[in-house]
């Protein structure tokens, strides 16, 4: 074992004898050349000798790295690449001339990515670092390229559209050349693109017939190439390689909504696909049948499942249009003629009762609906039903009644049972024109409720002034109030002397109630009544059941008033007032001997199809009268008041008569003025002779009543104005608007 004192000097001794056998071996070079350093001019990528920044090189492409330098004497000399610390990278090696520049490589295969320096060993020295100068990029460049389509009419300009990115290059890191490819053969090339790149290139297609393929080749300036191409073929198609024949449509008689087929055969000998569309002929339009152009499934043909349009028409057909994917369209091709019909059913709208509406039992209510049918536009036979239970166990009532219509619009005015009631209520109308088909339609649950209140009446004619003579003619008046104002009332009225009942002067069914507008009635004084002193007594009721003990009532007696004996006889004569065919607006100009509607119209009757009054006031309501079902909530016709009369289109006259007279019996004024409300009423002018309107009305024309007021001339079927200066004409009825309630005095005239 050495001792370890000695190991050091031992160490020198051994150095200085290999020094000194070195300094025998190697010769001594000239002084001049020691620690020479080479220059270097230039660095660059074998792929890009003129990038101006670092040199860009792949080193998954085996790409090289070229330094250009000099030294000032000829010596040995290596190029190296080192990044940061890491361990350099030798190049080429040599003793170049002295004085002149030259080209050294350094290969890069396999080199880590990023920045390297670059420098020269000359005869041992190293040369100024270059610091930076090389860049190596193993990323793969991405390029894309696309089109609008894959299928192009010959001789088409299409538009192509590219991109071109180095995903992780630096910034002076450009493409050197960016190729488009048709069929692998360039047909477009890009220079010095930069690193995220695109664009479009106009390409004019082939001129014939045709398939290929679209791609792009790209180099980056390290050297890397890649490329991309359509995994589908592109196809260019001429006109005419795509045709139709044998289409036809699954049937001769078609029935509108039902399911059909149409068939064609399709010949195709060049397009990959191919689009159809399908439209219907009715001989007067054109229908589309297809929502535009659908395609194909099936190479030879197609087969489309049709659900048949509702059209009437015995001329239909149904034409194909065809196209290839590239858009040349082939001849059309139209089927045989066949028929389409459509038996619709009308349909039918309930607008009354609607849902929540509340009605009530012994009460009068339009029952409202539309009828609309595609087929006819006459009028509808209409039935209608009711039921309490919504229809659940299917039990419907029929309600009997004469139906009216205005076009599309019928009604029926339905007088409620008074013994029903239930929040479960539904209307349900069957409609049909002539032989056609039936239509059906459901309204919305209403309720009907019983009433179980009774009326308030009071009587306000006559009044304790009031002296009326035996043998007259007077109005009785009487409001009632505490009930639905639907609530159909019967009215009795009687003649009462020191509290007991003389006689019945009148009884009234199925009458409106009367809540702010008295209802009257016209009372013929009989000549032989004893004068003396009387009260009329007054007594409505309505049913809320079917028995008696179901029935509501209330009464009142007028105040006390005289009847005077008879003065002078009563001699009535033959009154004439102007009616025409369909619609009249008439009054009486005098008193009638009987206000019976029967009698007043007795000469015209056959021709009545309706008549019409509406009690006036912003709460009245129309009473009418149908003669041919002899019935309605109208039964007399008096002075004072104006009525519609509905003839028919075939009355052959231009007048009716009745008996009447100007004054009462007795040759009095009559003492009971006539009374409209407030807002619109149908006034009569009860005169022989035309006065004006304001010699004729109480009040202020303007105020108390509005001007002009509207009579309706029935020569011409159209209304008619009067200012307050102008004539009212004997017989013609008025609508007169009141700002306030007002009463009219008419006289004997």
């Amino acid at each position: 074992m050495i001792n370890t004192k000695y190991s050091s000097i031992s160490i020198l001794l051994i150095m200085a004898i290999l020094f000194s056998l070195i300094g025998v071996m190697i010769p001594a070079t000239p002084a001049q050349a020691i620690g020479t350093t080479a220059v270097i001019s230039a660095v660059s990528g074998n792929n890009n000798p003129s990038n101006t920044g670092p040199a860009c090189v792949s080193s998954i492409s085996s790409g090289s790295v070229q330094v250009t330098f000099a030294d000032s004497v000829s010596e040995y000399c290596q190029v190296f690449m080192q990044q940061g610390s890491n361990t350099a990278i030798a190049g080429q090696a040599g003793t170049p001339a002295a004085a002149t520049p030259t080209t050294y490589t350094i290969n890069a295969a396999g080199a880590t990515a990023g920045y390297y320096n670059v420098f020269v060993m000359a005869g041992g020295t190293s040369s100024a670092v270059a610091t930076n100068t090389v860049y190596i990029d193993n990323s793969a460049p991405v390029v894309s390229i696309s089109t609008a389509n894959l299928c192009w009419p010959i001789n088409t300009q299409e538009t192509i559209n590219w991109s071109a990115t180095i995903p992780s290059g630096i910034a002076s890191e450009n493409f050197s050349t960016i190729t488009l490819t048709w069929n692998n053969v360039g047909f477009k090339t890009y220079t010095n693109q930069g690193q995220t790149t695109n664009g479009s290139f106009p390409y004019m297609s082939p001129g014939a017939t045709t398939s290929g393929t679209l791609g792009i080749t790209a180099t980056s300036n390290a050297g890397t190439t890649v490329s991309y191409t359509f995994a589908t073929q592109v196809n260019v198609l001429a006109a005419g390689y795509i045709y139709p024949s044998g289409l036809a449509v699954s049937g001769t008689t078609l029935a509108c909504g039902s399911a059909a087929t149409i068939t064609c055969n399709v010949i195709n000998t060049a397009s990959p696909n191919y689009y159809y569309n399908l439209t219907l002929n009715t001989g007067t339009s054109t229908i589309n049948i297809t929502p535009g152009w659908v395609l194909a499934t099936s190479a030879s043909g197609i087969s489309y499942p049709w659900t048949v349009s509702s059209v009437n028409s015995s001329s239909c057909s149904v034409t194909i249009g065809l196209k290839d994917c590239a858009g040349n369209l082939s001849p059309t091709l139209t089927s045989s003629t066949f028929a389409i019909t459509c038996i619709t059913p009308p349909t039918v709208t309930i607008t009354a009762p609607l849902s929540g509406t509340v009605w009530y039992s012994g009460s009068s209510d339009n029952i409202t609906w539309l009828v609309s049918d595609p087929l006819s536009t006459a009028a509808h036979t209409c039935t209608v039903w009711y039921s309490l239970n919504d229809n659940t166990t299917n039990s419907w009532t029929q309600i009997v009644l004469p139906v009216y219509n205005s076009g599309t619009s019928y009604w029926v005015t339905w007088a409620i049972p008074p013994a029903i009631a239930s929040t479960n209520c539904e209307i349900y109308v069957t409609a049909q024109a002539g032989a056609g088909p039936v239509g059906t339609g459901y309204g919305s649950i209403f309720t009907i409720n019983q009433i179980t209140v009774a009326p308030t009446v009071t009587v306000v004619s006559p009044a304790s002034t009031s002296n009326w003579t035996a043998g007259t003619t007077q109005t009785i008046g009487w409001t009632v109030s505490g009930t639905p104002t639907n609530t159909l009332m019967d009215y009795k009225i009687y003649l009462v002397s020191g509290g007991s009942i003389l006689s019945t002067i009148a009884s009234q069914i199925g009458q409106a109630q009367c809540p702010s507008t008295a209802c009257t009635y016209t009372w013929n004084i009989p000549t032989a009544l004893t004068a003396g002193a009387y009260t009329i007594r007054v007594v409505a009721s309505y049913m809320v059941g079917p028995g008696p003990q179901e029935q509501m009532f209330g009464q009142a007696d007028s105040a006390l008033f005289n009847i005077q004996p008879t003065t002078a006889p009563c001699n009535y004569t033959t009154q004439i007032v102007p009616l025409h065919p369909y619609w009249n607006l008439i009054s009486l100009q005098t008193m009638p001997a009987s206000s019976d509607i029967n009698t007043v119209l007795a000469d015209v009757m056959p021709d009545v199809l309706s008549v019409w009054y509406f009690t006036g006031g912003n709460s009245g309501t129309w009473q009418n009268y149908i003669p041919a079902a002899g019935a309605g909530t109208l039964t007399s016709i008096s002075d004072g008041h104006a009525y519609w009369v509905q003839m028919s289109g075939t009355f052959a006259g231009s007048q009716f008569t009745y008996q009447g007279r100007p004054c009462p019996c007795g040759g009095t004024t009559p003492l009971q003025a006539y009374v409209y409300p407030s807002a619109w009423s149908m006034v009569g002018f009860k005169s022989t002779i035309p006065q004006p309107v304001n010699t004729y009305m109480y009040g202020s024309c303007g105020y108390q009543y509005s001007s002009p007021i509207q009579g309706f001339d029935g020569a011409s079927q159209s209304y008619v104005s009067l200012n307050c200066s102008e004539n009212m004409t004997p017989g013609m009825g008025y609508w007169i608007y009141f700002g306030v309630a007002t009463g009219v005095s008419a006289g004997c005239k």
